[in-house]
């Protein structure tokens, strides 16, 4: 005869039977969650429910919520998580750190820090609990965080608070930082009550004043060079090795030689990270370009070619590089890429001692475009497309921010080095550095150089 069976009065909810070793049973109720399907228990002995009619009243009103659970999900209902804050904001920066460079994420935890404490603050401890009407809040208090500055007479690194306001650039920053984080954990289900729109518009950004586009005209330009080797032209007094006769006294230079770093940065439009981390297999002076086919250490990760016919002078520098760097894979820095704290204290010293006009890394990057992109004797109308190509960014951002500011660069410019007005001085340090007379090619606006 085929065995009877019964439907279950708490459909969902199963017990455990288990022996203690005092000859008692005991029960534990198993289901599973709606929300994350994992399987709960709990001890009916911890409920105080002892008998079989109580476990029974409890476990059919338990599977009458679980099955109002299922249907709210079914028509929409956000799901339930219990992912702690500060657990949720390390995932983030895990995850985030498998894709963006080390730089960005130090970034990121210094904004999304601030963010964590506005969450203590506001006793969120939970992720799930984010709401919109948490979002104005958030963005009132990054507005009245105060400007930090370092400590005088306070130790290396230490910062206090002022009541100055922070920049709009400052809390921007930190709007970005936090919502990217936020738009991840929406996509992650971690913050069901919130969507895209609420990120939209109850968390803007700040209304930034945008200046005009800085850049170094042709006597900034020759204030710099000349720095940069007044720079380089400082020795030590007298090293161990020269008291010991091994090299002349005075000979050994006391700073890093900036001078071809800088006209690097300068002629090619690079940013301060492509040229720290270029290689002698990058600089193809047999084709005259160079390539930073290393989609990973590009800003925008997409490789480009940096063509050196339109800076003669730079390539026949670069060759003159190779033949007295041997072996070693780098450009600048030898054995290992040139460092940053290296080259911004080269910077931090030629605006201190060396006289030279204030500018940054991405000033030069900007003068190159600049220049470049205004300069019609050296491909015409299609200057500003070259411009985009050389910086690898699109031709809007030429466009709306080079095209057209310079109007004193005579046509008959044919290289990017006589549209700056530096020409004669590269070839002066060319000469003097590398031990090399240069005779100019007037008619293919190139140089030729011969010992």
């Amino acid at each position: 005869m085929k065995k009877r069976r019964f439907r279950s009065p708490h459909p969902g909810i199963k017990f455990k039977k288990r022996k203690c070793s005092g000859g008692q049973f005991t029960y534990t109720a198993l289901w599973p969650d709606p929300d994350d399907h994992r399987v709960r228990s709990v001890s009916m002995d911890s409920l105080g429910l002892t008998n079989e009619e109580q476990r029974r009243a409890w476990a059919v009103n338990k599977s009458r919520e679980i099955q109002q659970r299922r249907q709210e999900l079914s028509g929409g209902a956000p799901k339930r998580t219990s992912t702690e804050m500060n657990a949720a904001i390390d995932r983030f920066l895990t995850e985030k750190g498998l894709e963006i460079r080390p730089r960005t994420i130090e970034i990121y935890g210094e904004c999304i820090e601030r963010f964590r404490r506005w969450a203590e603050a506001a006793r969120i401890r939970i992720a799930e609990h984010l709401a919109p009407h948490h979002l104005p809040m958030l963005r009132t208090y990054l507005l009245a965080l105060p400007k930090r500055f370092a400590k005088k007479g306070g130790k290396r690194g230490q910062r206090e608070d002022r009541s100055e306001r922070r920049s709009p650039v400052s809390i921007n920053r930190d709007i970005r930082s936090i919502k990217t984080m936020l738009h991840q954990w929406r996509r992650h289900d971690l913050t069901p009550l919130l969507n895209s729109d609420h990120l939209k518009d109850r968390l803007q950004y700040v209304k930034e004043h945008k200046n005009l586009k800085t850049f170094l005209m042709q006597d900034g330009l020759a204030r710099l060079l000349e720095a940069c080797q007044r720079h380089d032209a400082i020795r030590f007094d007298e090293t161990r090795a020269e008291h010991a006769g091994v090299a002349p006294v005075g000979s050994t230079p006391r700073y890093y030689e900036i001078t071809p770093f800088v006209l690097t940065t300068l002629l090619t439009g690079c940013r301060l990270g492509e040229v720290r981390r270029l290689q002698w297999r990058q600089v193809v002076l047999e084709q005259n370009y160079i390539a930073l086919d290393d989609g990973a250490g590009v800003k925008t990760g997409m490789g480009r070619r940096i063509s050196l016919e339109e800076t003669p002078l730079l390539a026949l520098m670069l060759s003159a590089m190779k033949l007295q760097a041997g072996p070693t894979p780098y450009v600048f820095g030898g054995p290992n890429e040139l460092s940053e704290e290296v080259a911004d204290n080269c910077r931090a010293r030629l605006l201190r001692e060396c006289d030279a006009p204030h500018f940054s890394w991405q000033m030069l990057r900007r003068t190159c475009g600049t220049f470049l992109s205004c300069a019609s004797g050296i491909r015409g109308a299609g200057s500003a497309w070259l411009s985009a190509a050389r910086l690898g960014h699109g031709i809007d951002v030429a466009q709306k921010h080079y095209l057209g500011v310079l109007n004193n660069i005579p046509v008959e410019a044919k290289t990017l080095e006589a549209a700056m007005g530096i020409e004669d001085t590269i070839r002066a340090f060319v000469q003097r550095r590398f031990n090399q007379t240069i005779a100019p090619q007037h008619e293919a606006g190139k140089w030729s150089a011969y010992r």
